[in-house]
Formats: C-alpha cells, structure tokens, sequence
C-alpha cells in the first residue's frame, strides 16, 4: 500500500517532498495502528527505529531554528535596554497632545553624565534637588531616573551579565563627533571586545549645546554691551555664566548642559551709541543720551564716564537735566587737581558737591 500511494511522486508528476515527509509518517502509524488493532500485537523494531530516526530528522532541524529564535529575541531584548539606559541619562522627546514635550533625565538635573549607572538609581553624594525661585529654575538630583527591570537588575544584560559602563571619552568614527559615556554588552559569548559586543554612545552634542540670542530694542535694533547671565546645574549646583551683547545686540554661550535653562537680561541703562558730541566753540561741554531699557523708572544718583581722547580732555562743568541749569557754588571742603582753577571747578550740583577737573584718569565723576 505504501509503494502504491508513492508511485505518482516517483514518476515526476505527485507529491513534493515535505508532503512525502508527513505522509510516509502519517503511513506509519496508520500501518501499526491499524496492526496492532487487528493482532494486538506492539510496533515492530523496524517501525520504531523509523519513526526514531524521523524524530531526530526533526529534532535535527527545529533545534537550530529554535536556538536563533531565541538568541535574537535577547539581542532585540539588549537593545533596548541599551536605548533605555541612554534615555535615562539625557532623556528623550514624548509626544503629547499639545505637540513634544521633552525630558533630559540626569543630565537636565546635574548637569554632566553619571560616574556609574547607580547614580541612575541611587543619589550618592550628590546633592538633593533644590529650586531657586529668583533664578527660576532648580539643579540636583531628583531620581531614580530607571526602574529595575521586571524581576531583574537593570545593570543585568539579558545573558546576565553586568551592563559596562565608561566615561572615558573617545570618538564615533562614523559620525566625527566625541562621545562622553559609553554602555556596552559583552553579548551572548559573554567576552568583552568580540563582534557580538552590543553597545550605545552618549555622544557629546547630546549633553552640552550652544545658546545664543539677541537683544533688541522696541524699535528692532539690536542693544550692545548688555548683560546677559544664564543658569544651570554643574554637578548637581546651580551655576551662572555672563556674557555681554555685540554691536547686534548678539549674546552667546557655549558648552551648556541640554535643559531647559532661564538667562536673564539686565540692560537697566545704556549709553546710546554715538551721540557723544561737544556742544561749545572751545568743547567745554559733552553732551550724550542714556536710555533706559528696564521697566521701571530709574533715579540716578551718580555718573560715571570713561573716555580717551587725545588730546588729554578734562570736564569743565556738568548740567544737571532735571534742572535744565548749571548750578554754582563754591566749596571750602572741595580740592581740586588744578589749584589755579579751584574757584571755578568746586561747585555744587543738584544739591551734591563735585569736582569737574579729572586731569590725570581721565574719569570724569560727578557726586
């Protein structure tokens, strides 16, 4: 019966050979099935050793198939704890349903990478979160950043081996960039260095960035010489850098940890850019503008002007704007550089006494 039902296939024209496979198997057992009902008797010894030898054909083929399922299963599985890690430690970008909102995991608290992954978990010796509310923002640590894995350690790979952890720096040849920390598994042969090593950089421009702005007036214009302070953490301690605007009004800061960060902006008053002039035939009296860029109204109680000229130039006198006149008055108390000019440079301003001769500083200062 068996010859029978295999002769289509040997003459070419019946079944491939997979289905020959199972229905010589499914023959088999039809055969001693129906042999053993009718004579009530066991499998032969022939009928056993093939149906054996079918199994270990099978064995033979499932086995493999079996242990790569299972082996890039762990690879997927290291992957993602590998991308896990990195998210933990400069966060990443969570969609919302107002648009992106984004998080900077350790590195937007501390402000640097970990010296372990621990820190990851455990605060150490780092200091505490703590915000500051006149600079608007806070700095420290304020984890666990990661949670242990489902009936793990986080630190595990999924062969069970320790996660490396490294922050001697280096360079992703790929990309031309440095790179601060690295996370390695040693992968399935469990040996460091080998071509199944997996592992993810934390590369430089994801942990510190530029910032720059501008400064500009209502009109536009862009104000120079204005100071401008940034904050943010440094190992876990709010730190400030300051930087002064260009003639664009541009302010820049470099090498900042990624976070968010306030900068501060604290123009108050300014002279205006040329509009110093003399105003006299013999150029006793400058003139110049001072705006005021906060929001509220300033008194000024002194003045202060630097200048170089060559020439050396002296002040002779000093108009007091919320007068409109120069106010007169001798001061007995008052000394001034030249002797032979006393009387007229010791004079008395808006109810404060100054002296309007400068001759060797070339700072002119009225009190």
């Amino acid at each position: 019966m068996l010859k029978r039902r295999l002769a289509p296939y040997r003459n070419g024209t019946g079944l491939k050979p997979a289905a020959t496979l199972k229905l010589m198997i499914r023959l088999l057992f039809q055969n001693s099935l129906m042999r053993y009902m009718n004579k009530k008797s066991g499998f032969t010894l022939l009928e056993t050793i093939v149906v054996l030898g079918i199994i270990a054909i099978l064995a033979a083929i499932i086995t493999p198939l079996t242990v790569q399922t299972v082996g890039a299963r762990r690879e997927t599985a290291a992957r993602e704890e590998l991308e896990v890690l990195k998210e933990a430690i400069i966060g990443k970008a969570r969609s919302t349903e107002h648009g992106a909102e984004f998080t900077f995991g350790f590195v937007g608290d501390i402000g640097n990478v970990p010296d372990s992954l621990d820190r990851l978990k455990t605060i150490g010796s780092l200091p505490a979160y703590s915000f500051d509310t006149t600079k608007d923002m806070g700095a420290g640590w304020r984890g666990p950043y990661i949670m242990e894995k489902h009936g793990g350690d986080f630190k595990k790979d999924p062969w069970g081996a320790d996660y490396s952890y490294s922050t001697t720096p280096g360079t992703n040849t790929d990309l031309g960039v440095q790179y601060l920390a690295k996370i390695t598994s040693t992968g399935p042969d469990l040996t460091t260095g080998t071509d199944d090593d997996l592992s993810v950089e934390i590369l430089e421009p994801e942990v510190r960035a530029n910032v720059f702005g501008y400064v500009k007036n209502t009109v536009g214009d862009g104000v120079p010489a204005v100071a401008a302070v940034i904050n943010y953490p440094s190992n876990g301690t709010l730190t400030t850098a300051s930087n002064t605007t260009d003639g664009d009004g541009l302010y820049q800061f470099s090498n900042i940890p990624t976070g968010s960060r306030t900068i501060t902006i604290d123009p108050k008053l300014l002279y205006k850019s040329d509009t110093a002039k003399t105003l006299t035939t013999n150029s006793d009296d400058v003139q110049f503008k001072i705006e005021n860029f906060s929001e509220n109204d300033i008194v000024v109680s002194s003045i202060k002007a630097d200048y170089a000229v060559s020439p050396a130039a002296y002040y002779h006198r000093y108009l007091c704007p919320s007068h409109g006149i120069e106010k007169y008055h001798i001061q007995e108390t008052i000394s001034c550089a030249h002797s032979d000019r006393q009387s007229r440079a010791a004079r008395h301003c808006c109810g404060k006494a100054y002296c309007g001769w400068q001759p060797n500083n070339r700072t002119a200062e009225f009190f």
